[in-house]
């Protein structure tokens, strides 16, 4: 989850109150949140229509850049061995930019 409901059921269920009547549609979006649980930046959210594969890649990526490539950082972050990340970064083809020195 992108948010972690410190408020408990009491506050989960005003923000979807408050989402129901923004709602205008049969659908609550992620417009019709309250700003306070909804994500600041966006980087967390992965784009639809896409393989699993593909979303798979996209988080690691997103791991590795918020960690500064250090591999074992993602690694732990992501929940993983250090030698599957390898792996990974090795099928999906990535590649650490260059850093300026």
């Amino acid at each position: 989850m992108l948010y972690d409901w410190p408020g408990n059921f009491r506050e989960l269920e005003n923000a979807i109150e408050y989402a129901f009547i923004l709602s205008t549609g049969e659908l609550i979006r992620l417009q019709h949140l309250p700003e306070s649980v909804v994500p600041v930046n966006d980087t967390m959210l992965v784009p639809t229509g896409l393989t699993l594969k593909e979303v798979e890649k996209h988080t690691v990526l997103q791991a590795l850049e918020r960690n500064q490539w250090k591999r074992m950082a993602t690694a732990r972050e992501l929940g993983i061995d250090k030698n599957t990340l390898r792996r990974k970064i090795k099928r999906y083809g990535l590649v650490e930019p260059l850093r300026d020195l």
